[in-house]
């Protein structure tokens, strides 16, 4: 988080290739550090390290996806991507689970070194084009760094509108087991709601193609905020567990289709020598919220309860949801002048 828009910097300057090796390096070596050294202060250590070494290869991994596509066909490939990070977080837990079963915990992060190295085997024999940035020795660059891009408006409003729904779904992750224990669900029913939100973002990333050729980003994520807000507020009002394994299921497609979007549009709207640094701001803001939003969650669902913890976050992405009609609506009177 505290290094994410320099690491975008350096893929502009140096192009996506060194930092997906370095990163993929650093990441099997912190995944096999606690078969080696199996102790807590080792896995502080490793998890920091791994957190890091993926933050570092999701910025050039990204940037490279936009970079290497035609502007018709950048949608589509951001939408694989998602794709794979949706597919990776409905099997990661269940392989992880069952070698811990058959196999230990050591052994078990010796087996999952396997997906790394043969990352490392892929992104050492692709090609991957260098960024403009890089092709020109880091001309063009701009000097006073995030500030000087917040002020692009379409960008600015891009990356608080994609991280305002990321933050969503950090929030549904931590706050359904509290809130699901709350109202006495079982660990089961509270295991089934959190994957009916997973598969539900993997199967909306697969049928985008179908829905997106009609609808611009900007009604999307309108659409998309407002339908969080009324699920969080439905949440916050429901005590049966079919009730919030439905209202995941639509959270889910809802905070699920607008990803591809907003890298699609990031793309467009950022100067095109300063991708990866945009990237990395994004990587920074999603990163403050995930450290951040747990231990304000907590308090505050120790001190009035999750119920009205997520009624509070109904009411926040109603503003944005605001926001985002605001925006369309600006951009919707300039191109009829236009």
């Amino acid at each position: 988080m505290l290094f994410a828009v320099t690491v975008g910097q350096l893929v502009d300057r140096v192009g996506a290739r060194r930092p997906m090796l370095i990163a993929t390096v650093v990441f099997i070596v912190a995944t096999l550090t606690p078969w080696l050294w199996p102790h807590m202060a080792i896995l502080y250590v490793a998890s920091l390290t791994i957190g890091g070494s993926y933050m570092v290869f999701n910025v050039a991994f990204q940037h490279t996806v936009g970079g290497i596509s035609a502007a018709a066909d950048r949608i589509d490939n951001f939408r694989l991507a998602a794709v794979g990070y949706a597919s990776s977080g409905i099997v990661g837990p269940l392989v992880a689970g069952a070698l811990i079963e058959r196999l230990s915990f050591e052994l078990t992060y010796v087996a999952l070194a396997v997906f790394p190295i043969a990352t490392l085997i892929i992104v050492s024999r692709v090609r991957i084009p260098q960024t403009t940035a890089a092709q020109n020795d880091g001309k063009g660059l701009g000097t006073r760094g995030a500030i000087e891009l917040m002020r692009v408006r379409p960008l600015r409003n891009l990356l608080f509108a994609g991280s305002l729904l990321d933050m969503a779904w950090d929030f549904f992750a931590f706050a359904i087991p509290v809130r699901g224990a709350e109202i006495g669900l079982k660990p089961s029913q509270i295991g089934a709601v959190l994957a009916s939100f997973s598969v539900a973002t993997l199967l909306i990333r697969i049928l985008l193609p179908f829905i997106t050729q009609p609808v611009r980003v900007w009604p999307l994520l309108m659409i998309s905020t407002f339908a969080t807000s009324g699920t969080f507020a439905l949440f916050a009002l429901s005590e049966s567990a079919l009730l919030m394994l439905v209202l995941a299921f639509v959270l889910g497609l809802c905070i699920g289709s607008t990803q591809p979007l907003i890298l699609t549009e990031i793309h467009k709207s950022a100067p095109a020598c300063r991708v990866g640094e945009v990237m990395g701001m994004r990587a920074a803001m999603i990163g403050f919220y995930q450290t951040g939003l747990p231990p304000v969650i907590g308090a505050l669902g120790g001190v009035i309860g999750m119920g009205l913890v997520f009624g509070v976050m109904a009411l926040l992405f109603a503003a944005g949801g605001g926001a985002a009609m605001r925006q369309w609506q600006r951009l919707s009177a300039e191109r009829s002048l236009d």
